[in-house]
């Protein structure tokens, strides 16, 4: 990752687990041309690639047509249109891709941080799952989950972590 790249760090009251990833920031003509080639305000870059091959299809499309136009004056003027047009998606197909690079290190780089931000964060526990000891006998559906706003599910767990400590567990 290169070292001019700031990694925003979010606040304990930002931290939650359907927070989505924001794309990697940009400065100066990096940020115009990604904001006027792609258009991305999220890391869609599986969308983005859709749409630009779908513009690319309709512009060559459009190149044929202008080969074969039957009014002799639209010609030239449909065929410059066109070649502009795959001009500006093959640059945007540049944009992208090196966009998608750069937001790949940034993903890594953010969770990174967020994950130690979340690591230094106190914040209160609602639900919890307790898993079974591992053995021959327990699966994953003998785990029991436990919503601590409901005073019965508060009560039993407490019995069972008197229980586990009385069998030394």
């Amino acid at each position: 990752m290169s070292a001019d790249m700031e990694v925003p760090r979010l606040g304990p009251d930002q931290l939650r687990p359907e927070l989505r990833i924001p794309l990697a920031p940009a400065r100066g003509a990096a940020a115009a041309l990604r904001a006027a080639l792609t258009w991305l305000v999220v890391p869609a870059f599986a969308e983005a690639r859709g749409v630009t091959v779908r513009a690319a299809a309709i512009a060559v499309s459009a190149v044929v047509v202008g080969r074969f136009a039957f009014v002799e004056g639209l010609r030239p003027w449909l065929l410059a249109a066109a070649v502009m047009a795959l001009a500006v998606l093959a640059a945007r197909a540049v944009v992208l891709s090196v966009a998608e690079r750069r937001q790949r290190r940034f993903q890594d780089a953010w969770l990174r941080s967020q994950t130690d931000a979340l690591r230094a964060a106190w914040f209160e526990v609602v639900r919890l799952t307790v898993l079974p000891v591992p053995s021959a006998a327990s699966t994953v559906w003998d785990a029991v989950g436990y919503d601590l706003t409901r005073p019965e599910d508060v009560r039993e767990l407490r019995l069972r972590g008197c229980c586990s400590i009385e069998q030394g567990r």
